[in-house]
């Protein structure tokens, strides 16, 4: 038989292959290591006995995708620093623990709940709870179960990044009578701030203001006030709480980056960032996280 020769076109199909799998193996080796909380997700790294320099906690906004177009991502990438990416989606800062129960299922990825677990290292309620929760992802229980052995004694970098979930709720911005009432969002930021600078000294702690959000009433968080005030309004407690601190604030609300001429491209659902939002809002926060850990000499020093 006759062999026959192999059509040009596949060899050249083959070539780009070889050379996409070639391009992409060499990003990923000198990618700085993250844990994005799936496993086997492209850019995922196990952070099993490694310290990550930078831990990320927040919300949905920061924590609902997990990949390599993820908010988490383009921190990572602008700042070269390893990175934890411990945000769950559907928390809040403020606990909603009002009975201080031992295990609550709605409270203990909260951020009031989940410091004490990363300053104490132990993670068993949250993995306990976690099956229980009603905004659980495929992400929960990987995460939960990398941040329970990782080391955070090399942290750099923290960034808070919650307040859209506080403003939901309905529920008490702040306390004037109670400055630390874990119950409000400003209390439950001024705890964690208190207990992370005690615990980790050494590490610059970074604050981001909640997203603009719209409702689908027509209406948006400049607007709607559920008791407490508009989402402006937590937004502006955040910042006041930075300069309370002397704490640097990414001010994702009032940058311009997003508002009502722009929610249908950058929000898939009124609140959550579509391909689009995540671009637009990794490369606002990145620019400014790197701007400030200079100014901080954060950078310089690692």
């Amino acid at each position: 038989m006759k062999k026959q020769d192999i059509p040009n076109w596949i060899g050249l199909v083959l070539g780009i292959l070889a050379t996409c799998l070639l391009l992409g193996w060499a990003a990923r080796t000198h990618m700085p290591k993250a844990d994005y909380g799936v496993p086997g997700s492209e850019g995922e790294s196990v952070m099993t006995n490694t310290s990550p320099q930078m831990l990320i906690l927040g919300d949905s906004v920061i924590g609902k995708e997990r990949n390599v177009d993820s908010v988490a991502h383009y921190l990572m990438n602008a700042t070269g620093l390893t990175t934890m990416n411990g945000a769950f989606g559907g928390t809040s800062a403020r606990t909603n623990n009002i009975h201080n129960e031992y295990a609550h299922h709605e409270s203990s990825l909260t951020l009031v709940e989940l410091k004490d677990a990363i300053i104490t290292g132990d993670f068993g309620v949250q993995l306990a709870d976690y099956p229980s929760n009603q905004f659980g992802s495929e992400y929960f229980p990987y995460t939960l179960s990398q941040m329970a052995r990782t080391d955070y004694e090399n942290l750099s970098v923290i960034l808070l990044g919650y307040g859209v979930n506080d403003y939901l709720s309905g529920e008490a911005c702040d306390n004037p009578e109670n400055p630390y009432d874990d119950g409000t969002y400003l209390g439950a930021m001024r705890l964690s701030i208190e207990a992370f600078q005690k615990r980790f000294p050494k590490a610059q702690i970074v604050l981001i203001t909640p997203n603009y959000c719209w409702i689908g009433t027509g209406e948006d968080g400049n607007h709607v006030d559920y008791g407490y005030g508009t989402l402006e309004d937590f937004a502006d407690g955040l910042i006041a709480v930075g300069k309370e601190y002397d704490l640097p604030v990414i001010d994702i609300y009032h940058s311009g980056v997003f508002g009502p001429e722009n929610k249908e491209i950058y929000l898939e659902d009124g609140l959550h960032l579509t391909w689009e939002g995540r671009k637009a809002y990794g490369e606002y926060a990145a620019g400014e996280l790197t701007r400030i850990l200079r100014e901080k000499g954060v950078l310089a020093s690692l």
